[in-house]
């Protein structure tokens, strides 16, 4: 997997400024990883996927690429 840090700065300011729809989205992709088996426990109150280690929750507020739709889960889970 090769990190791209300009995905990575999109996904994060996603998490600060989304619209009503990005907002959705990453709800429901962290409903998806919290009853993922692969889901694991980060830093502090951080939850992280356990394949490509993106953080997808803090405090259970979903952050990161669960907003943008350009990323995708790395085992398909995510529906488009």
């Amino acid at each position: 997997m090769t990190l791209n840090i300009d995905d990575i700065f999109k996904a994060w300011l996603k998490t600060a400024i989304h619209s009503d729809e990005e907002k959705e989205l990453a709800v429901a992709r962290l409903e998806v990883c919290n009853s993922c088996p692969n889901k694991k426990k980060g830093l502090g109150s951080m939850n992280i996927c356990g394949i490509c280690s993106c953080p997808i929750s803090i405090n259970d507020t979903p952050v990161g690429k669960t907003y943008t739709k350009e990323n995708d889960c790395p085992e398909k889970r995510w529906e488009k």
